[in-house]
């Protein structure tokens, strides 16, 4: 019987990396129309998401110039109340994206390492 020890990890690996495209709960987005000092004419784009594995809110705003048809700005960032009692919130919850991020990563690489050792072992036998 063929050594088959490289199909646990590979299959960890797969599951990892279909987790990704679950990580953000996207809502509808909402546009309005802008006069100012970046755009003659344009619009502004706004959407909120929410990252399921931390928990927390972001808002992804976009800025367009009709005019000359290129976006002047593009902005991701935390959603934290005025009122929050955590020092620095916007600071945290950046850093906890990061290190979700990360944990994925490291899940990732280690269980993708382990798949291709544990393959390449089972083939010299």
């Amino acid at each position: 019987m063929k050594n088959r020890a490289w199909i646990i990890p590979a299959v960890i690996f797969l599951i990892l990396l279909a987790a990704w495209p679950f990580r953000w709960e996207k809502t509808p987005s909402q546009s309005r129309t802008i006069n100012g000092r970046f755009a003659s004419k344009g619009y502004e784009e706004y959407q909120f998401m929410r990252d399921r594995w931390t928990g927390g809110w972001w808002l992804i705003a976009l800025g367009f110039d009709s005019d000359r048809d290129v976006t002047f700005y593009s902005v991701t960032m935390p959603v934290v109340p005025s009122n929050s009692v955590v020092p620095d919130a916007y600071n945290v919850a950046r850093h906890q994206r990061a290190i979700a991020t990360g944990i994925w990563a490291a899940l990732l690489a280690v269980s993708g390492g382990w798949a291709l050792a544990s393959y390449l072992r089972g083939r010299k036998k």
